[in-house]
Protein backbone atom coordinates (compact mmCIF):
# COMPACT_ATOMS: atom_id res chain seq x y z
CA UNK A 1 0.00 0.00 0.00
CA UNK A 2 1.27 3.32 -0.80
CA UNK A 3 1.57 6.56 1.65
CA UNK A 4 -1.88 8.62 0.90
CA UNK A 5 -0.12 11.49 -0.54
CA UNK A 6 1.99 9.42 -2.73
CA UNK A 7 0.71 7.01 -5.79
CA UNK A 8 2.45 4.06 -7.77
CA UNK A 9 3.88 4.27 -11.37
CA UNK A 10 1.44 2.87 -12.95
CA UNK A 11 -1.17 5.21 -11.42
CA UNK A 12 0.75 7.92 -12.54
CA UNK A 13 1.54 6.84 -16.20
CA UNK A 14 -2.74 6.15 -15.87
CA UNK A 15 -3.16 9.94 -14.96
CA UNK A 16 -1.07 11.03 -17.65
CA UNK A 17 -2.63 8.81 -20.08
CA UNK A 18 -6.60 10.10 -18.88
CA UNK A 19 -5.18 13.83 -19.16
CA UNK A 20 -3.67 13.48 -22.35
CA UNK A 21 -7.26 11.46 -23.13
CA UNK A 22 -9.20 14.54 -21.68
CA UNK A 23 -7.41 17.22 -23.68
CA UNK A 24 -7.46 15.56 -27.02
CA UNK A 25 -11.37 14.88 -26.40
CA UNK A 26 -12.01 19.12 -25.44
CA UNK A 27 -9.94 19.71 -28.70
CA UNK A 28 -12.04 17.51 -31.08
CA UNK A 29 -14.91 18.33 -29.22
CA UNK A 30 -14.36 21.94 -29.20
CA UNK A 31 -13.04 22.33 -33.57
CA UNK A 32 -16.10 19.85 -33.72
CA UNK A 33 -19.30 21.75 -31.24
CA UNK A 34 -17.37 25.30 -32.21
CA UNK A 35 -15.58 27.90 -29.45
CA UNK A 36 -19.58 29.37 -28.70
CA UNK A 37 -19.73 26.80 -25.53
CA UNK A 38 -16.45 28.53 -23.97
CA UNK A 39 -17.36 32.66 -25.91
CA UNK A 40 -19.54 33.50 -23.27
CA UNK A 41 -20.46 33.08 -19.71
CA UNK A 42 -24.11 33.31 -18.64
CA UNK A 43 -24.82 31.77 -15.01
CA UNK A 44 -25.98 28.46 -17.24
CA UNK A 45 -22.87 28.44 -19.15
CA UNK A 46 -20.60 28.59 -15.96
CA UNK A 47 -22.84 25.64 -14.59
CA UNK A 48 -21.44 23.51 -17.60
CA UNK A 49 -18.01 24.97 -17.22
CA UNK A 50 -17.91 23.92 -13.86
CA UNK A 51 -19.30 20.00 -14.46
CA UNK A 52 -17.43 20.18 -17.84
CA UNK A 53 -14.29 20.67 -15.18
CA UNK A 54 -15.57 18.27 -12.59
CA UNK A 55 -16.07 15.28 -14.99
CA UNK A 56 -12.78 15.97 -16.30
CA UNK A 57 -10.99 15.84 -12.97
CA UNK A 58 -12.92 12.42 -12.47
CA UNK A 59 -11.45 11.06 -15.49
CA UNK A 60 -8.25 12.01 -14.86
CA UNK A 61 -7.69 11.54 -11.33
CA UNK A 62 -9.53 8.06 -11.18
CA UNK A 63 -9.78 5.87 -7.73
CA UNK A 64 -6.36 8.10 -6.86
CA UNK A 65 -7.34 11.39 -5.80
CA UNK A 66 -4.16 12.27 -3.89
CA UNK A 67 -2.24 14.83 -3.89
CA UNK A 68 0.93 13.44 -6.26
CA UNK A 69 -2.23 12.50 -8.83
CA UNK A 70 -3.13 16.31 -9.01
CA UNK A 71 0.00 17.32 -9.38
CA UNK A 72 0.84 14.78 -11.59
CA UNK A 73 -2.29 15.87 -13.91
CA UNK A 74 -2.28 19.62 -13.58
CA UNK A 75 1.57 19.33 -14.70
CA UNK A 76 0.66 17.05 -17.39
CA UNK A 77 -2.12 19.89 -18.52
CA UNK A 78 0.68 22.52 -18.42
CA UNK A 79 2.98 20.50 -20.46
CA UNK A 80 -0.08 19.76 -22.98
CA UNK A 81 -0.59 23.80 -23.17
CA UNK A 82 3.13 24.63 -24.11
CA UNK A 83 2.94 22.14 -26.34
CA UNK A 84 -0.19 23.02 -28.32
CA UNK A 85 0.88 26.50 -28.07
CA UNK A 86 4.22 26.09 -29.60
CA UNK A 87 2.58 23.98 -32.48
CA UNK A 88 0.02 27.16 -33.51
CA UNK A 89 2.84 28.98 -34.67
CA UNK A 90 2.34 26.60 -37.63
CA UNK A 91 -0.54 27.31 -39.69
CA UNK A 92 -1.69 23.67 -40.19
CA UNK A 93 -1.90 23.19 -36.20
CA UNK A 94 -3.92 26.25 -36.19
CA UNK A 95 -6.50 25.14 -38.73
CA UNK A 96 -6.40 21.90 -36.48
CA UNK A 97 -6.96 23.31 -33.57
CA UNK A 98 -8.85 26.48 -33.63
CA UNK A 99 -11.95 27.07 -35.41
CA UNK A 100 -12.10 29.28 -38.47
CA UNK A 101 -13.57 32.80 -37.60
CA UNK A 102 -17.42 33.29 -38.98
CA UNK A 103 -18.74 36.45 -39.99
CA UNK A 104 -21.95 37.09 -38.13
CA UNK A 105 -22.07 40.76 -38.92
CA UNK A 106 -21.57 42.47 -42.49
CA UNK A 107 -22.05 46.55 -42.81
CA UNK A 108 -24.22 46.91 -40.28
CA UNK A 109 -26.40 43.71 -41.25
CA UNK A 110 -27.19 40.39 -39.23
CA UNK A 111 -25.77 37.27 -41.17
CA UNK A 112 -28.31 34.18 -40.09
CA UNK A 113 -26.11 32.23 -41.72
CA UNK A 114 -22.98 33.21 -39.56
CA UNK A 115 -25.37 32.99 -36.35
CA UNK A 116 -26.91 29.60 -37.11
CA UNK A 117 -23.13 28.14 -37.12
CA UNK A 118 -21.78 30.18 -34.03
CA UNK A 119 -25.16 29.11 -32.47
CA UNK A 120 -25.99 32.71 -31.22
CA UNK A 121 -29.17 34.36 -31.07
CA UNK A 122 -29.26 38.00 -32.61
CA UNK A 123 -30.03 38.84 -28.39
CA UNK A 124 -26.68 37.39 -28.06
CA UNK A 125 -25.30 39.65 -30.85
CA UNK A 126 -27.08 42.80 -29.65
CA UNK A 127 -25.79 42.14 -26.64
CA UNK A 128 -21.98 41.41 -27.25
CA UNK A 129 -22.25 44.87 -29.09
CA UNK A 130 -23.11 46.57 -26.50
CA UNK A 131 -20.64 45.20 -24.25
CA UNK A 132 -18.01 46.38 -27.12
CA UNK A 133 -18.84 49.99 -26.70
CA UNK A 134 -21.12 49.87 -30.02
CA UNK A 135 -23.69 52.30 -29.64
CA UNK A 136 -25.61 51.04 -32.82
CA UNK A 137 -27.66 47.83 -32.93
CA UNK A 138 -27.68 45.24 -35.17
CA UNK A 139 -30.27 45.08 -38.25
Amino acid sequence: MTHPLEISFTQGITVVLSTVGMYAAFLIMIRVFGSRVLARMSTFDLVVTLMMGAIAGRVVLGHTPVLAAGVLGLATLLLLEVIVGIARASDRATWLLAPPPVMIIEDGAVLKEGMRRSHVTHAEVASALRQAGSGTSPR
